[in-house]
């Protein structure tokens, strides 16, 4: 079986290009630059399973609801990348964070959390032990505006960025296994923790 790992600009044409003769499309999404933001469209059109990693539901910051108004006054905030725990990696962020596409994002995230319950597609969420960019509020949302109950899987020795640190395989095999043309779609009476 050959899998396609190439990023995609628009990820809904991705999809579509891949044909009518594709059995199987696994939808996965990391952390802040894969927010569930283009998440539900597309994961109500392919229908086979969505695979999440430290998803962003809300932006954990005492001062999000501030930055309507902050986005005017302060260009950038320190970065908020480089949460990984393994020392030999790095995701090579900016030393900065601009705070206009920040308001931007914060405020399509609650259309997102409105939308949640359009996703028909099973869900794994494969989340962090220690994330200091993503809060637990969003597994919370996640659990209780998605249909169906999430599948959990713990990354007990990863942070944020996951898919650069020590689970970087458990994320991978479970991508692959998702994408199998036999793998069994779990049904949400198997929701682990």
């Amino acid at each position: 079986m050959e899998i396609d790992f190439t990023l995609r600009a628009d990820p809904t044409a991705a999809y579509r290009s891949l044909g009518a003769g594709s059995s199987t499309a696994v939808l996965f999404l990391h952390g802040l630059t894969g927010s569930p933001v283009s998440w539900v469209p597309i994961a109500r059109a392919i229908a086979a399973e969505g695979i999440v990693v430290n998803p962003a539901l809300y932006v954990d910051s005492p001062f999000a609801s501030l930055l309507p108004v902050l986005r005017h006054v302060v260009r950038t905030i320190p970065s908020i990348g480089g949460d990984i725990a393994h020392p030999d990696r790095d995701e090579y962020a900016y030393d900065r964070t601009p705070v206009a596409p920040l308001a931007t994002f914060h405020r399509a995230l609650s259309f997102v959390r409105d939308d949640l319950w359009k996703v028909d597609c099973p869900v794994t969420a494969m989340v962090s032990g220690e994330d200091n960019v993503v809060g637990p509020r969003t597994l919370r949302a996640l659990r209780s505006n998605l249909p169906h109950p999430p599948r959990i899987v713990a990354l007990r020795q990863s942070r944020h960025v996951a898919t650069l640190d020590f689970d970087a395989n458990t994320i991978a095999e479970a991508v692959l296994q998702a994408a199998r043309p036999e793998a069994a779609v779990h049904s949400p009476s198997e929701t682990r923790e």
